[in-house]
């Protein structure tokens, strides 16, 4: 409160001095993060964020691949879910939508981390069903690979580039296509019925036919 006889921003002590008081300035807030569009439109998000940091994302991938080396099946259940943690995340299904941002988009510039994605999902597949069950019935993961194996036009990447996204693509569908119990018949079933088998007949050609090519040169 302000004394008698000072300025109005000067206050008295209880001993007697008199202190300056200034008041607050008024502070404006700019919100912290940019305005994204809405989450199904997948060409607006990729032009609005920021892929400078794919390195970073790829030795995450790698990181959870490694974490199920061996086919540790605790540690494979534990990415799917957390029972010791207050809010579990399910990072299998995680990495599965990582994917739908980039399936339609994959050229020269993202197809090593695009291929890092299916190899981290074989890692999570192998000998585990429950995984299996994520990426086969709750996401998408059969649409995008059908997509991947008919399109023909990678944009800048070599063809070793694409055969090896596609070496990992066929690795995901074998991993997934080995169990022999009644649930992983299920999933096999799934899987056969989804995954376009001409599009895997005509990689089949095409690696002939560029070995053909390679053998004759030599």
């Amino acid at each position: 409160m302000g004394v008698p006889g000072l300025p109005s921003n000067t206050v008295q002590s209880s001993d007697g001095m008199e202190l300056l008081h200034n008041e607050p300035e008024s502070i404006s807030l700019q919100p912290l993060t940019p305005n994204l569009p809405a989450a199904n439109d997948d060409n607006d998000i990729l032009k609005c964020l920021d892929f400078s940091d794919e390195s970073y994302v790829w030795m995450i991938l790698k990181l959870l691949g490694h974490m199920c080396d061996g086919q540790h099946r605790d540690l494979q259940n534990y990415l799917r879910e957390q029972p010791d943690n207050m809010k579990s995340v399910n990072l299998v299904a995680e990495v599965t939508r990582y994917l739908q941002l980039y399936y339609s988009h994959i050229d020269c510039d993202n197809i090593k981390l695009v291929t890092m994605i299916f190899s981290t999902l074989v890692d999570f597949a192998l000998g585990n069903l429950e995984n299996q069950a994520v990426i086969v019935y709750n996401s998408k993961t059969l649409d995008n690979i059908n997509y991947i194996l008919r399109d023909r036009s990678f944009k800048s990447c070599s063809v070793e580039q694409v055969l090896t996204l596609k070496f990992a693509i066929v690795k995901l569908i074998s991993a997934m296509l080995e169990e022999s119990s009644w649930k992983g018949l299920r999933i096999s079933r799934e899987v056969k019925d989804s995954i376009d088998i001409q599009s895997i007949r005509n990689l089949m050609v095409e690696c002939y036919e560029l070995k053909v090519e390679k053998s004759s040169l030599s």
